[in-house]
């Protein structure tokens, strides 16, 4: 699967990111680089409803067969 979004305006911008794997869970990240199969994330914590968001140590990599949805943040 290619991804048409891939070049800024996402590429190193804050957003929320949801997976098909975890529809109801999202990562509140900025999107660092692709690296193959992987979309790598940086500063990245974890958003389940109705909990508070969890910081998550180090990047963390999501396959990008299971990129489902990105809202970029708005620009200052």
């Amino acid at each position: 699967m290619r991804l048409a979004f891939w070049r800024p305006p996402f590429l190193h911008r804050r957003c929320l990111i949801t997976t098909k794997s975890a529809p109801d869970n999202a990562f509140d990240a900025v999107i660092f680089e692709r690296r193959g199969a992987w979309l790598v994330l940086k500063r990245c914590s974890l958003l389940k409803p109705g909990e508070a968001p969890v910081p998550m140590d180090g990047d963390v990599v999501i396959p990008v067969a299971d990129f489902a949805f990105a809202q970029v943040e708005a620009a200052p």
